[in-house]
């Protein structure tokens, strides 16, 4: 079983490293002193001591999906094991700054403690802000005398991404591969929706900010949204009044009852029961549907907002505004039913 730590004791420090330029004419009087000066800073700016202890363990995970995009706060995912000794270290994930060709980039260190008792198997995620991918990632466990315990460096350059990126919040295993809009240019294709997928609690952040990556968070009645912590649900709203896009989905099976602090920002109330509906279209924007389709829908009535769809009375789609951003809600399963044969489902 893993624990989950979230990131309230995290922090940063930022170092300059790079070796300092030095004149010719200086070098060549001072040649020795400046070689010297070198040999002693590179220590200091580029690693720390490194010592062998056995049985620890370190996974390291990039954005959502192992995806984000470029200029954005990312959370990276850190899973740690520790079969051996007690230890009280702290994770350090070190990204750089700047331009990519600077001769001095600016290092900055994102740490946070961690108490690893013997038998230990915790994940932890730390938000750091990535600029560009030509510069890997350094994570690393270190002691608080500065020895490093285990470290990764994780390549940046399969996992950014320009696409916007689509969170589904789904347990049952659907890929939700028609999500995916493919752009036919006249270099090669290119995703302009990446979707990637939270399958349980311990895959979302507790922060706002680690959603930056995120265009929209689509919540599925499979996810079990009440074992969520309170702040990652207020980092969910933080992130739609930020500017984001919540989408809730599901039909009868959602259960938005169980956390007040999202069912009241729904531009519907929700009722208890369901209704099968007859749905005849789906607005003038989108093309017509080949035939009347009945879907299983929750009871429901308008809030405040707007209803963009409706059936028999009742709103299948709704939209209100949060600060920023927006909530839409579905009345019905978007991974199920009849619709998946329409034309303009996705």
């Amino acid at each position: 079983m893993w624990q989950t730590f979230p990131t309230e004791s995290q922090c940063c420090i930022i170092e300059g490293t790079g070796v300092k330029i030095v004149p010719a004419r200086r070098l060549l009087v001072n040649g020795l002193a400046v070689l010297i000066l070198i040999m002693l800073w590179a220590p200091l700016s580029c690693s720390s001591p490194s010592v062998d202890v056995g049985g620890i363990g370190m996974d390291v995970k990039i954005g959502f999906g192992e995806r984000f995009r470029s200029g954005t706060w990312v959370p990276v995912n850190i899973q740690i094991t520790n079969e051996g000794i007690p230890l009280e270290a702290r994770i350090e994930a070190i990204v750089t700054l700047g331009h990519i060709f600077a001769s001095q980039p600016i290092r900055v260190v994102y740490r946070r403690p961690a108490s690893l008792p013997s038998g230990t198997r915790k994940r932890f995620i730390l938000n750091v802000p990535i600029y560009h991918t030509a510069t890997p990632i350094d994570i690393r466990l270190v002691e608080p005398d500065g020895s490093i315990l285990t470290q990764r460096r994780v390549s940046l350059r399969e996992a950014g991404v320009t696409s916007d990126i689509v969170l589904v919040l789904d347990t049952t295993g659907e890929q939700w591969n028609w999500l995916h809009e493919v752009v036919r240019t006249r270099a090669a294709p290119h995703t302009r929706v990446w979707v990637a997928h939270a399958r349980s609690d311990a895959d979302l952040p507790h922060d706002w900010v680690a959603y930056e990556s995120v265009r929209t968070i689509i919540l599925t009645a499979s996810f079990p949204i009440a074992s969520l912590a309170m702040n990652q649900v207020h980092a969910i709203l933080d992130w739609v009044e930020a500017g984001g896009h919540l989408l809730v989905a599901g039909g009868p099976g959602l259960n938005v009852a169980a956390v007040p602090e999202l069912a009241k920002r729904l531009p519907v109330e929700l009722a208890d029961g369901s209704k099968l509906v007859t749905l005849q279209n789906m607005g003038v924007s989108f093309a017509p549907l080949p035939a009347p389709v009945h879907v299983l829908t929750r009871k429901a009535r308008l809030r405040n907002g707007s209803v963009d769809i409706e059936a028999d009375g009742i709103p299948l789609i709704a939209h209100t505004y949060v600060g920023t951003g927006r909530i839409t809600y579905v009345g019905l399963d978007l991974a199920a039913g009849p619709l998946r044969d329409w034309e303009d489902f996705d």
